[in-house]
């Protein structure tokens, strides 16, 4: 499957839960993450036709999110990358916006490429890729994989 990844890495997750209970906030953090496809709904005048079927899957293992957001089977479509770009960057905002004011800042990229997922499960190039770009971060904030800006920028 190919369409989006969001990769996430809360920053400074370890001093965190050394002064504050890890049940609370792994619940904290899973509370913010299924909170946002709610909220987005409150967005969707930005998002323009609701037909494009997106539906953000997201996965969370210790200080890691992921979301990822399938393109359709044969979808090569313009303005749907250009619609699936922007939900993807409005859900991404809206995390890190969360993120940061429980106290729990992040780094993030957002990329496009290949992956599978299947239940639990999370795999492929495309992964790495996001993971990688993510790693080289050195400050909290959110970017695009540079391809995946350009497309964006060009609408």
């Amino acid at each position: 499957m190919k369409g989006l990844i969001g990769f996430f890495d809360i920053l400074g997750y370890q001093n965190f839960l050394e002064n504050n209970s890890a049940m609370d906030t792994a619940q904290q953090v899973l509370d913010i993450i299924t909170s946002i496809p709610k909220e987005i709904t409150s967005y969707s005048e930005l998002l323009g036709p609701q037909d494009k079927g997106f539906v953000l899957k997201h996965l969370v293992f210790s200080d890691t999110i992921v979301f990822t957001l399938d393109r359709p089977d044969g979808n090569s479509d313009d303005e749907w990358t250009y619609q699936a770009i922007e939900y993807m960057a409005i859900c991404s905002s809206m995390l890190a916006g969360e993120m940061f004011s429980n106290g729990l800042p992040m780094r993030g990229v957002i990329h496009e490429g290949e992956f599978v997922t299947l239940d639990m499960c999370l795999a492929g190039k495309g992964i790495v890729e996001a993971y990688k770009l993510c790693e080289s971060l050195n400050f909290s904030g959110l970017v695009f994989t540079p391809g995946l800006g350009d497309q964006f920028i060009k609408k």
